[in-house]
């Protein structure tokens, strides 16, 4: 394999001459196709991260790359697609065979410098991610396209995994015999989720993770409530459910609610208000005008704004500075905790210490200690615990 990629590199400058390659062993490919926002590129990245990436095999002087994941580039072309493919080989073997890449390299001579690297570091998988990125008019046509994801194939020996978003079925689906080679292994389409069982599985374990002090009960008509805004998409969803609680802590408001979610799908999310309409039409005509739904760049924005607006809430919470009365109760409470009161009932005989007019922790944690004193004793007299209200009568 090393001595064919070597010759192909060799002819590569010969227009007139082509290496042809028999296929004497069918190789593995795939491709997950889906709307932006479904999981596709979270779920293949853990996946791969359960495998480690580079492995040195001294005995035989090889670095082994067992996976290599890239996105295709944002011009579509077949050129850079190989040029990030050499660099990101690079990065990983800390190698400097990605100096020798200018822009004058024809984007043949770069594929086969790809076959090439791929059989010196026995390339176990390729990922090519969004690869509805890839435009035929600047590939150099449909069949240069098509021809070249069967190359990687024929030539590399080396399974190829294609994923994209709703854009990639129409180039993928072109001609038959690339269809059928992307499809050896299954190929998968991962649409939005319906309102049923896995929809409202998914929410149920999503509502656990909140920071708001009230939660609330997950009702049916919030799980409802939550396709119908963001219509089964996964990556919509959990935004919204994390701004949310990032607005929600913003203005200090402390329950999940319908209005909260709607005012921020409404604020936060219009950008991407026609797509959702127009999914929510279920018209044929309006669809196909959002065929991406969801862009890459867009998802990338709302886990910005995520950050944003998290860091903007870190700083108010440093430049509230703690009044001395403040300080002074939580070392009282921190003090009464220690000596092996309950938490509540310290803090509830600390605010009618405060109430009293102590403000020093000396003095708050003397008249708890003489509240909580007197509830001791009350409880013994009556033989009938109360709560802490009761006693300090």
């Amino acid at each position: 394999m090393l001595q064919r990629a070597y010759q192909a590199m060799q002819l590569a400058g010969n227009a007139d001459t082509q290496v042809v390659f028999g296929e004497d062993q069918p190789m593995l490919s795939s491709s997950l196709i889906g709307a932006s926002g479904t999981g596709k590129s979270t779920t293949i990245e853990r996946i791969l991260r359960a495998f480690p990436q580079v492995i040195a095999h001294p005995d035989y002087g090889l670095h082994q790359i067992v996976w290599l994941k890239v996105d295709c580039p944002q011009d579509g072309s077949i050129k850079q697609l190989c040029v990030d493919i050499i660099k990101e080989m690079g990065r990983l073997l800390d190698t400097n065979f990605p100096e020798k890449i200018n822009e004058h390299i024809a984007a043949k001579s770069l594929a086969n410098r790809v076959k090439h690297y791929a059989s010196v570091y026995s390339l176990g998988l390729l990922v090519i991610d969004e690869i509805q990125n890839l435009s035929i008019k600047k590939s150099g046509g449909k069949d240069t396209m098509l021809n070249f994801f069967q190359e990687l194939c024929n030539v590399l020996r080396v399974p190829v995994f294609i994923m994209g978003t709703l854009k990639a079925a129409n180039i993928l689906s072109m001609d038959f015999r690339h269809a059928r080679r992307n499809a050896v292994a299954g190929s998968f389409v991962w649409d939005p989720l319906d309102n049923g069982s896995e929809w409202e599985s998914l929410v149920q374990e999503l509502w656990k993770y909140q920071w708001l002090q009230e939660s609330g009960e997950l009702t049916e008509e919030m799980i409802d409530f939550l396709h119908q805004e963001t219509q089964g998409i996964v990556g919509v969803l959990t935004a919204v459910f994390t701004i949310a609680q990032l607005r929600a802590l913003d203005k200090k408001q402390e329950a999940m609610t319908q209005d909260l979610l709607r005012r921020v799908m409404d604020k936060d999310f219009l950008p991407i208000k026609p797509a959702l309409n127009a999914m929510r039409s279920r018209d044929p005509r309006k669809m196909m005008q959002y065929q991406d739904m969801l862009s890459h760049d867009f998802m990338e924005y709302m886990r910005k704004e995520q950050l944003v607006l998290a860091s903007q809430i870190e700083q108010k919470v440093k430049r509230q500075k703690p009044t001395a009365s403040s300080s002074a109760e939580a070392l009282a409470l921190s003090t009464l905790e220690t000596m092996g009161f309950d938490s509540q009932i310290a803090d509830e005989a600390l605010k009618r210490a405060k109430e009293a007019g102590a403000k020093s922790r000396t003095a708050l944690v003397q008249h708890a200690l003489a509240i909580l004193s007197n509830v001791a004793d009350s409880e013994e007299e009556d033989d009938d615990p109360d709560d802490l209200r009761k006693g300090a009568g």
